[in-house]
């Protein structure tokens, strides 16, 4: 029997998760309390199979936004539990990473019950289950795009960095994977730490594909074309900053993204949040190619 999938919260990774579970023939609902919202959403979604409510209904599995869950599972982006436990760390396991071929679950404090459910919902979705402690794929992906900015500011553009990061083995850059994740989702990962360029960009309403532009521009709903503004805007920022920026060539780029990678996978693995082997699954899956 299939689990019930309760999510709660409307930003653009609930939803996403949300539409994703649909597609893999679960029947997710998402709770929202803003009428509004509701009513926005019931719209957006209206084909895809995601029902949407006001209350929680009561089902096999929950799955909880993070700033609705007690305050000791607000590390992780969302928690699964049981609907008939008492949420705690004892009986919930985190599903923190959402992939196209896998599920990063957090093994911390997860009892059995928790796990068995995790891995049926990840074997319901056609996803491999790795299990973490801490949420190893949003760290990777928050370094990432904290040095790809650093690297943008010094003199890099969009389009150099993800041509750099494809030339080196990338299934796709860092900027047009963030386009089609949406800037809203990104900025979530950053917990409240200051990014000049992609602030910038959401307040000129910048949020990637779904909006039209982002990193690229999207005209007609079709493929991305390199925009000029956010070169503009980029240099805006650097002069603000007093950065100096200099050209940097293709390799400089990519050897500077994948040593913070690196650096991010190796301190995982040397405290054992993650097994060498779940290590280069989820890197493949997030990025297109294994990182040591």
């Amino acid at each position: 029997m299939t689990p019930g999938v309760v999510i709660l919260g409307p930003d653009g990774m609930h939803v996403s998760l949300a539409v994703t579970m649909a597609r893999c023939g679960l029947q997710p609902t998402l709770v929202i309390a803003d009428p509004y919202d509701q009513h926005r959403l019931r719209q957006a979604l209206r084909s895809s199979g995601v029902q949407i409510t006001g209350d929680c209904p009561a089902g096999d599995v929950l799955i909880f936004a993070a700033q609705d869950t007690p305050a000791d599972l607000r590390r992780w982006p969302l928690a699964l539990c049981s609907s008939g436990a008492a949420p705690g760390v004892e009986n919930c396991a985190a599903l923190c990473f959402l992939g196209r071929q896998v599920i990063e679950l957090g093994k911390a404090g997860a009892g059995p019950s928790a796990v068995k459910m995790a891995t049926a919902l990840a074997g319901q979705m056609g996803r491999y289950p790795i299990w973490t402690r801490g949420d190893i794929a949003s760290r990777l992906l928050d370094r990432a795009a904290r040095r790809a900015e650093q690297l943008m500011l010094s003199g890099a553009t969009p389009w150099d960095l993800d041509a750099a990061l494809e030339a080196a083995g990338f299934a796709m850059g860092l900027c047009a994977a963030q386009d089609i994740e949406g800037l809203d989702v990104a900025r979530q990962r950053r917990k409240g730490r200051i990014a000049l360029i992609s602030d910038r960009m959401m307040q000129e309403g910048r949020l990637g594909r779904q909006a039209g532009v982002g990193w690229y521009r999207y005209p007609g709903g079709g493929g991305a074309v390199i925009d000029p503004l956010i070169e503009d805007l980029i240099r805006e920022e650097a002069h603000f900053a007093a950065i100096t920026r200099q050209a940097l060539s293709g390799d400089a780029i990519a050897s500077r993204i994948i040593e913070v990678l690196q650096g991010c996978g190796r301190a995982a693995l040397r405290v054992g949040a993650i097994a060498p082997d779940d290590y280069e699954r989820l890197t493949r899956d997030l990025f297109g190619t294994a990182l040591g």
